[in-house]
């Protein structure tokens, strides 16, 4: 009897440890369990695996901000049109401060009308071969050039 208590004993003791260790909650024994497999699998340096050396954080993407690529035709042409409208205020200018005498107001008036027909000639420019770019690159050039200068000389003038 004394043999048959010392097992009843311990199978009640094994049976008590059973339900203590069983009364863990299961997300408890699979976050346990899945830590000591990650763990495992750190140490191993597995190339399949992520260790903590290739461990990094995700880089959020950046918005990307697109540039307009700009031929040489189209920012010659820009360039070319804010050099037409800085003549034309300048003109402008010009005849708002003077009272106009004969001549002055007779050249002022032909510097207009070069400035315009210069913006329409850029209006209408096609994309012709290079050669015609070239040429005309260099005539828009020198008649802006041209008319800046005259007008700048009647500004410089006109302060006299």
């Amino acid at each position: 009897m004394h043999f048959k208590k010392k097992i009843l004993t311990k199978v009640a003791v094994l049976f008590l440890m059973a339900m203590v260790v069983s009364c863990t909650s299961r997300e408890q024994k699979n976050d346990a369990a899945f830590n000591r497999v990650k763990q495992e699998k750190k140490q191993t340096n597995d190339s399949a695996v992520v260790n903590d050396a290739m461990t990094f954080e995700i880089a959020k993407p950046k918005s990307v901000v697109r540039k307009e690529i700009i031929d040489e035709r189209t920012e010659f042409k820009l360039e070319i049109a804010k050099r037409i409208q800085f003549n034309q205020n300048r003109i402008v200018e010009i005849k708002n401060s003077r009272d106009n005498k004969g001549d002055l107001s007779k050249k002022i008036t032909e510097l207009e009308k070069q400035n315009n027909s210069l913006s329409i000639l850029l209006d209408e420019n096609n994309k012709d071969e290079k050669l015609k770019w070239e040429l005309f690159k260099a005539t828009m050039n020198q008649h802006v050039d041209e008319i800046g200068i005259e007008l700048k000389a009647i500004t410089i003038n006109n302060k006299k």
